[in-house]
């Protein structure tokens, strides 16, 4: 039902493309029609054309009209003015036209219309066709008519998407009852899977910085000047940061045969990335790279590639996290699963083991407090090296140390012996990720004056510690004004470079999927004590604070709020979250397997929402 109501977009592989600059508009009517001329090389097969109602009439028709180089007509169509509400008319060819820079004319007219119901036709000033002339009243003009010319093609990645949903769903169905482990790797493989297929190159937020600090790091593997490059490998031609773009997509299908590399010219890498002070960041995508490198394939393979293996890591995590947490498994599964854990996961971004990082050190911990045993120095240098893994990639995720507390003080033996594995464990995070990230905190520290504004004209950390009042109301309004949107963003209503919307009912379907799953079935089935609950809390709102000062240093001064803060930098605190909100006053015997089927129905809804809102 969802992809009948709403179609899938198709690819669009243009030959001219799109002129959205609608600085001109000419009214067509009675005798006054316009055309353009253009010369185009290639086959196509479709044109989409800039037309609006005049006044919001839409009483009568215009005629569209396609001439060949013999001016001959090839193409009629006779266009109802109540289709123009939406602007952009698509007209289907009906047979795919090959044209070897050949002359085509482009004509609209409205013979029976009047001036005051007439049709809009929409032009730029910039000339952008070879020997294109744009003629309106029959005097010709340095314009260009807002109009493409593309060739039609079948949209591969939904179909490989719906392909792969289809058979994750069909393992699931078949594996849900043998190992809830081998269901999960199901879930989470599948639907990354499907979300890798679906989001295009670069699309993801930041991910061409990310990419080329893999990148780099592959060099450093592989033995390599770090920043002699092949030229390959960097040609984002074509390419489009932060959408899901159609022209990407294109790009895919043009540049995936052949396989193997066409060229081995280096280039000394200029562009800016993000530093390699903690490898691990970037290690498992460079994997992905210097594995297609040494198999000399082309810049496509290779970049799917360490797509791949930032997927591999993510999953390998969470099913690590799963196993691990004696409670709350279907909790932790769905959590990692939520729409954007798994488009940060297939893409170049560290957030994918900050994140799956963030889901092994809290199912450990709550191993911890749940398991018989007392708690030995190993695993302290676990719980520590988790935080060392983690931390030093974005600071502000230190604020997620102080979970260790969740674990019973009877666990440790002695109340000197728990503040002593407590303080190994805030302490080795600390002061690693600090010398880590000393150029971090450098620059929050300079640059601001007491009472004003940072050289740069932003905010600092000064001006927290000499007007904590400002500060105080900065941060009240910042939570206060975001915090709904937060929410959702942290679990998926916006994709890519926060362009690719997904429709809110999903987004609440998954939020009342992860709170229903928070019910318990009886009154014996282990709880959080007050205690655990005031330590998530406080770490939550930590976490807000450190991420709020974070974020201050790029919000201009003056701003009321601070600028910048994306619901995915709070997903490391959702499972906090949840434990927090436990009780033991709301009982129900909801069956998880069920819960799990509406998961797999709203992903499917996730789908039809991203194949259906592809950037042109």
């Amino acid at each position: 039902v969802l992809f009948w109501t709403e179609p899938w977009d198709e690819l669009k592989d243009y030959m001219i493309f799109p002129q959205n600059a609608q600085e001109i508009s000419h009214l067509v009517y009675g005798s006054n029609s316009i055309e353009q001329t253009f010369v185009i090389n290639g086959r196509f097969d479709s044109m989409d054309l800039l037309l609006r109602n005049y006044n919001h009439t839409q009483e009568g028709t215009c005629t569209v009209k396609l001439y060949d180089k013999s001016d001959s007509c090839i193409y009629e169509k006779e266009i109802d003015k109540s289709d123009l509400d939406d602007g952009w008319i698509t007209l289907n060819l009906g047979q795919t036209i090959y044209a070897g820079l050949d002359s085509f004319r482009l004509a609209v007219s409205a013979p029976c219309l009047e001036k005051e119901n007439a049709v809009e036709a929409y032009a730029s000033n910039r000339r952008v066709y070879q020997d294109g002339v744009l003629s309106y009243k029959g005097m010709k003009n340095n314009q260009t008519l807002c109009f493409s010319v593309y060739r039609s093609r079948i949209n591969v990645f939904a179909w490989m998407a719906v392909l792969i949903f289809l058979i994750s769903a069909a393992a699931w169905w078949i594996s849900r009852k043998k190992s809830f482990l081998g269901s999960s790797l199901v879930i989470l493989a599948g639907m990354g899977a499907c979300m890798m297929v679906m989001m295009a190159p670069m699309s993801a937020p930041d991910e061409m910085y990310h990419y080329d600090s893999s990148l780099i790091l592959s060099n450093v593997i592989m033995g390599k000047d770090p920043l002699q490059v092949p030229s390959e490998y960097c040609d984002y031609a074509g390419f489009v940061g932060h959408y899901n773009a159609n022209a990407s997509f294109v790009k895919v299908i043009h540049d995936i045969l052949p396989v193997r590399r066409q060229s081995d010219t280096m280039i000394r890498y200029k562009g800016r990335s993000n530093e390699l002070q903690h490898p691990m960041a970037y290690l498992a995508p460079a994997v992905g790279i210097t594995i297609g490198r040494l198999l000399g394939l082309n810049f496509i393979w290779v970049y799917y590639l360490g797509r791949a293996c930032n997927l591999l890591l993510y999953l390998g995590l969470v099913i690590l996290a799963v196993r691990i947490v004696p409670k709350y498994k279907e909790l932790m599964l769905l959590t990692a699963a939520l729409p954007m854990c798994l488009h940060q996961a297939v893409s170049y971004s560290y957030d994918v083991i900050i994140n799956g990082t963030a889901f092994v050190f809290f199912a450990y911990v709550l191993y911890l407090a749940d398991r018989g045993e007392e708690v030995a120095w190993k695993d302290i240098w676990i719980l520590s090296a988790a935080g060392m893994v983690m931390c030093p990639v974005k600071i502000v995720y230190i604020a997620l140390m102080p979970l260790v507390l969740l674990i019973p003080r009877e666990k440790f033996g002695s109340l000197k012996r728990y503040c002593l594995m407590a303080a190994a464990v805030l302490g080795c995070t600390v002061i690693f990720a600090a010398a880590v990230q000393s150029h971090v905190i450098s620059g929050l520290l300079i640059g601001g004056q007491t009472g004003a504004a940072a050289v740069s004209g932003k905010y600092s950390v000064w001006y927290m510690i000499d007007q904590p009042a400002g500060f105080a109301k900065m941060v009240c309004r910042t939570v206060r004004s975001g915090c709904v949107l937060w929410v959702k963003l942290c679990v998926g209503i916006s994709l890519a470079g926060l362009s690719l919307p997904v429709d809110e009912y999903l987004i609440l379907g998954f939020i009342l999927i992860l709170l229903l799953c928070c019910l318990r079935k009886d009154e014996h089935v282990w709880m959080p004590t007050r205690y655990q609950k005031i330590v998530s809390g406080l770490v939550i709102c930590a976490g807000v604070f450190f991420i709020v000062l974070a974020l201050m240093t790029d919000t201009f001064y003056g701003s009321a709020a601070v600028a910048g803060i994306q619901g995915r930098y709070f997903i490391p605190y959702i499972m906090p979250f949840l434990l927090c909100i436990q009780t033991n006053k709301l009982t129900a015997d909801i069956d998880h397997q069920k819960l799990l089927c509406m998961y797999w129905i709203l992903q499917a809804g996730v789908m039809n929402s991203i194949l259906s809102n592809i950037s042109y």
